[in-house]
């Protein structure tokens, strides 16, 4: 296996729509909206590793699609608005951008907003007049976890394309490419397993890999599902879905002596509520009043827990509810 300093999720980042997993719907309702060789302003909307930026980069590829790499590189910039929240920095560095003039070759530019629902309201506000002000010299895309942290101004001038949370199937797909790639040996269930800890981000599944491909014990070391829990720090899944069955079919005893055996072995008490509540939801065999009860609980021990409150005492009320229930 080689060794390299480039992130996968970089090295393996798609170069054109064609190249993006999942979401068809969505890349097709893109593709129209570039056909003629233009574009809106848009909103990319979903969770985290999902692919917005990177269908975002991938859309202004095929955009531009024949032009020399110089041309595509100066036509498109890529800022994190995190770092760029402040009205200030929407008045100079951004409108610097957008007025500035383009490369006669390019109908237009494109300014690529990452986190854009981290900007503040009077930043958004600036955004909007130069969205107005400036459309026929640059369009701008704008990445969000949610959609309405974005003032409805902005929201109305944009097509909006909505990214759901990826299928497992489509996760497995990606990352077995890359295993293929990168030559690197991991089982079935370890496959599984990297799927199952993404919880739709395919980002975190690819990391995931790489990490464990770093710390595996030579080129014919096969990788398997224990391994991806050990990096992750999560529990087995096959110990969430025990637990759940003890709790329903089992005694309390035994159900609150598998929640402190998950603490013991250094597992976070947030992470096992969240596993619980993931396979509740995950569940296709299980009743919807106990989805509901198991979500209800799961998602205030989640809640709590990142509050401050006690770990062991917010999963002991978890399961106990859940006993009770």
């Amino acid at each position: 296996m080689e060794v390299i300093d480039v992130p996968w999720v970089e090295k393996y980042r798609p170069r054109t729509l064609a190249d993006i997993v999942g979401h068809d719907k969505s890349i097709d309702r893109i593709k129209n909206l570039i056909a003629d060789g233009s574009m809106p302003h848009m909103i990319f909307e979903g969770p985290a590793g999902t692919g917005k930026t990177s269908t975002a980069l991938a859309m202004t590829n095929d955009l531009f699609r024949g032009k020399p790499r110089r041309v595509v590189n100066e036509s498109v910039k890529e800022l994190n608005a995190s770092d760029a929240r402040g009205i200030n920095v929407v008045r100079t560095t951004l409108k610097d951008y957008v007025k500035g003039k383009k490369n006669p070759q390019v109908p237009f530019k494109v300014l690529i907003l990452d986190e854009a629902d981290n900007m503040t309201a009077p930043a958004q506000q600036a955004l909007r007049r130069q969205m107005e002000k400036y459309s026929k010299n640059c369009r701008i895309a704008l990445m969000c976890n949610y959609s309405n942290k974005i003032i409805p101004p902005i929201q109305s001038r944009c097509a909006v394309v909505h990214f759901k949370p990826l299928l497992a199937e489509d996760i497995k797909k990606r990352v077995s490419y890359i295993i293929d790639k990168e030559r690197v040996r991991v089982s079935d269930d370890g496959i599984e397993a990297l799927a199952y800890i993404a919880y739709g981000d395919l980002r975190k599944s690819i990391n995931t890999l790489q990490a464990a491909s770093m710390f595996s014990e030579g080129d014919d070391y096969e990788i398997v599902e224990d391994d991806i829990y050990a990096i992750t720090g999560m529990v087995d899944r096959r110990e969430i879905q025990g637990l759940i069955q003890e709790v329903f079919t089992g005694s309390l005893g035994s159900a609150l002596d598998a929640i402190e055996g998950m603490l013991n072995s250094g597992s976070s008490g947030k992470e096992i509520a969240l596993q619980v509540f993931m396979e509740a939801k995950m569940d296709d065999n299980m009743s919807v009043a106990d989805k509901i009860t198991i979500s209800s609980l799961a998602s205030d021990a989640v809640y709590r827990i990142s509050m401050g409150c006690s770990e062991v005492i917010q999963l002991r009320a978890m399961v106990a509810g859940m006993h009770g229930g």
